[in-house]
């Protein structure tokens, strides 16, 4: 039985975070969350019928409601308030340089930080930001197993380096149809399994 569930953690990592909801809408589970959440839900429910803890953000990371946290080097990127969007990297950039971008890394660190209830300010996620850039030059990153895509793509340009962008992208919808359609499948044979179990 271990084996179907590794198949399926496999399969649920290729999902968009809007597939993963709506699949927590149709097993009754809360459907908030980040897609490693809403993942670990997904499996802990299928495997023991119960739903898992949620782990949530500490208040000390929380914004708080009519507060202003304006775009400044020292001001707490907090949970509500931050957003990754067109003000931000310009602001982003005049702390790091016209190079910064939004990635996966610095997202994933920002919410390490709001987890363990010591949210960063603007200029300790650039200075975070610049060190990991220079990191990444020596030794490339190992992609996070949510990071499925970046897997995807990195794998699919070493098969194929001559692959055109558009034809790397066409590759990744295609697995990533297939491996929606397969988890699928298979949470409908496992709920299906202990519907005719609980019947016996």
């Amino acid at each position: 039985m271990n084996e179907i569930f590794q198949e399926l953690k496999e399969s649920l990592l290729f999902m968009h975070v809007p597939e993963l909801r709506d699949t927590c809408k149709q097993l009754g589970l809360p459907f908030s969350g980040i897609k490693g959440i809403l993942i670990h839900r997904i499996l802990h429910f299928l495997k023991t019928g119960e739903l898992a803890k949620t782990q949530n953000f500490p208040e000390a990371s929380k914004a708080k409601k009519g507060i202003n946290y304006p775009l400044l080097p020292e001001t707490l990127i907090l949970y509500g308030s931050y957003k990754n969007n067109a003000a931000v990297r310009a602001f982003m950039k005049t702390l790091v340089g016209d190079h910064f971008h939004f990635t996966a890394f610095g997202i994933d660190w920002i919410k390490e930080r709001w987890m363990s209830g010591d949210p960063p300010s603007f200029q300790g996620f650039a200075d975070f930001w610049q060190w990991q850039h220079q990191a990444n030059k020596k030794k490339k990153p190992t992609p996070k197993d949510e990071w499925r895509y970046i897997r995807f793509t990195q794998d699919y340009i070493s098969k194929k380096p001559a692959a055109s962008h558009k034809e790397t992208i066409e590759a990744w919808k295609q697995e990533q149809t297939k491996q929606s359609k397969k988890a699928r499948n298979i949470i409908k044979i496992i709920t299906e399994s202990k519907h005719s179990q609980c019947k016996h």
